[in-house]
């Protein structure tokens, strides 16, 4: 069906990405020091956690190209304030932006305070449904019913409106929030709590596609678009066909992935607190990869490996993408002391994600480690509020929406 609502015209290129979701497995004990106080005016910039298990030699996990992680930071306290980089001595680890924290790690176009990049604000939102999308040019991000991007540095222009969806009369206005989008070649793929649509590049009017459930997850796939409705996952194939790819009742997907072989998905039980999650994958036929992957909440992937975390354990697993079930996911990262992990990102190097700080909900940390499980967890940036999205493209940069701000925050 076709309906007559009202767009602003958007020429853009890219892939604009909903919140996504994330899975975990074995329980791996481990016993070790949870991140320092936050009052501290050097607040440490990294964990310690035990080594991965993949080395490149583990056949459930493709750690190529070989990495060595991340080295510990330094700047742990004031007695390590001072270090010496290269050729130049007594470098201030806790201001110095081309040694922020550690040697050779610069701020990008921001401060070091207390060994740590500033954020800078690209953005704002109000308190409605958000997405958010980088395309190498742009960076997009949806609250209610408009899209704003911002080109990417080295430009500063500010943001501006390219998408105005307007709600049609009689529909209810909380349904018709954007959720989700991704964008084809010719057009932009848009989810609403009810609805998935699709408007052209060029401009156009907008064209209501199939009725959904409320949860959000989509994927492009080279002729169809994977989407989840309640406890379904579909393909909607662009010839016009919507056709069932896996039931999972009663669990719930929470998130998909496009990889280089298929598409993979996580399942989590409704009730909170819960474990027994899945990781599923449609390759030309669905097959469960892992029978108990806790409780998921975010899904990423390298095109290569699948990442997700258990929020059960505060741990983010890996694994290949070409893994079978019974094979043992590599334990990526955990950060002892901050045990609920939520959303997750991946580049060519490291895995990111935002984990709790439980003494205060309100607040998270920005964590990353090498996606090969080695080296140190560090603290890319603590005391985060209310963080809704995260993304991270290649380049220097992640981008977030934390609270009521888009922000941009180097690596």
């Amino acid at each position: 069906m076709v309906g007559g609502r009202g767009l602003l015209a958007m020429a853009v290129a890219g892939v604009l990405v909903a919140c996504a979701s994330i899975l975990t497995i074995d329980d791996v004990g481990y016993a070790g020091a949870g991140l320092p106080d936050a009052a501290g005016d050097a607040m440490a910039a990294d964990v310690d956690v035990p080594p991965g298990t993949p080395d490149g030699s583990d056949a459930s996990f493709d750690a190529t190209p070989v990495c060595t992680g991340d080295p510990p930071s330094v700047a742990t306290d004031a007695g390590e304030r001072y270090a010496t980089c290269g050729a130049q001595t007594g470098v201030d680890l806790l201001q110095r932006a081309d040694h922020c924290g550690r040697c050779d790690h610069a701020c990008a176009l921001a401060l070091c305070v207390g060994g740590h990049c500033e954020p800078t604000t690209i953005g704002s939102v109000g308190s409605d449904d958000h997405t958010l999308l980088v395309d190498g040019a742009f960076v997009y991000w949806s609250s209610g019913y408009v899209v704003q991007r911002v080109p990417v540095p080295p430009s500063d222009a500010g943001p501006e409106t390219v998408l105005v969806h307007d709600v049609p009369d009689g529909s209810d206005p909380f349904d018709e929030r954007i959720s989700a989008m991704v964008a084809a070649q010719d057009r932009f793929w848009i989810r609403t709590r009810v609805t998935l649509a699709n408007v052209l590049r060029d401009g156009g009017d907008w064209h209501d596609v199939v009725n959904v459930g409320p949860v959000a997850p989509m994927a492009l796939e080279p002729q169809s678009l994977a989407y989840v409705s309640g406890p379904q996952v579909l393909r909607y194939g662009f010839a016009g066909a919507t056709t069932p790819v896996s039931d999972d009742s009663p669990m719930l997907p929470r998130g998909l992935v496009r990889t280089n072989g298929g598409l993979f998905w996580v399942t989590a039980p409704d009730e909170a607190d819960s474990g027994g999650g899945q990781l599923k994958a449609d390759e030309g036929g669905v097959r469960l990869v892992v029978s108990d992957a806790g409780r998921p909440y975010a899904i990423a992937t390298d095109g290569t490996n699948v990442f997700w975390s258990d929020t059960l354990r505060g741990r983010i697993y890996g694994l290949a993408a070409s893994g079978r079930l019974g094979d043992t996911p590599a334990l990526v990262a955990e950060a002892p002391g901050f045990p609920e992990v939520s959303y997750l990102a991946v580049d060519s190097t490291h895995v990111y994600w935002f984990a709790k700080d439980p003494a205060n909900g309100s607040y998270a940390h920005l964590l990353r480690r090498a996606k090969c499980g080695l080296g140190s967890v560090t603290v890319v940036r603590p005391e985060v509020y209310g963080p809704a999205a995260l993304i991270a493209p290649d380049g220097p940069f992640l981008y977030a929406i934390t609270g009521n701000l888009v922000v941009r925050i180097p690596k």
